[in-house]
């Protein structure tokens, strides 16, 4: 019947989009896995739609922790975004701008967050942690970027983002330490005595 057609459809549906998902993100949640076990054996069977209502309690057990799964990182999401825009927020500066201004600065965090639901199967739950964390960087350089160019309008000193290139540094010995506190007072001060402010990456 059309009605066991779609039953068997659902059924696969969730094996394949929730609990593939769930098990891809490293949810290893026994009771999820034994479920998908359970309505994998009933899909291969030789005639699946017979006895499908049987799984029933295991599929709405796969699709709660999917939800569950997929509103907590939607969660996540915000919380992050948020303490992006409070860093944003908090340069010295932030608090002289329009509310139009503001708004333009602080745009590219919220694009940043997911525009989906705890109940969508796209993007996928990896696709809502892993990439989202490189998005959101991205967005957070874009946001100080709008708010140094901003900040540098009129007569106000330019505001320049410097990248020191500390990342994996190596420090052995006094001595390394030493010029490297030259070498960073060199740049600093090159900058400084330009007129230029310095915002550190």
């Amino acid at each position: 019947t059309t009605e066991a057609i779609r039953a068997v459809s659902d059924a696969h549906a969730t094996v394949t989009y929730q609990a593939a998902q769930l098990k891809a993100l490293g949810d290893e949640a026994s009771n999820v896995d034994a479920a998908a076990t359970r309505v994998n054996a009933q899909l291969e069977s030789e005639r699946p739609w017979r006895d499908i209502a049987a799984i029933e309690p295991n599929l709405r057990e796969i699709r709660a922790a999917y939800v569950a799964e997929r509103q907590s990182l939607l969660q996540w999401q915000e919380r992050q975004a948020e303490a992006a825009r409070s860093r944003i927020k908090g340069r010295d500066g932030f608090s002289t701008l329009t509310a139009d201004q503001a708004h333009g600065v602080l745009r590219c965090l919220g694009q940043a967050v997911s525009d989906t639901d705890a109940d969508a199967v796209a993007p996928t739950l990896t696709d809502l942690r892993d990439p989202f964390q490189v998005c959101l960087t991205r967005a957070e350089n874009e946001a100080n970027d709008r708010l140094d160019a901003i900040l540098s309008e009129g007569r106000r000193a330019v505001i320049k983002s410097l990248d020191l290139a500390l990342h994996n540094r190596e420090l052995n010995t006094e001595a390394d330490v030493d010029a490297l506190v030259s070498e960073i007072r060199a740049q600093l001060l090159e900058q400084i005595r330009a007129g230029v402010h310095v915002r550190l990456l």
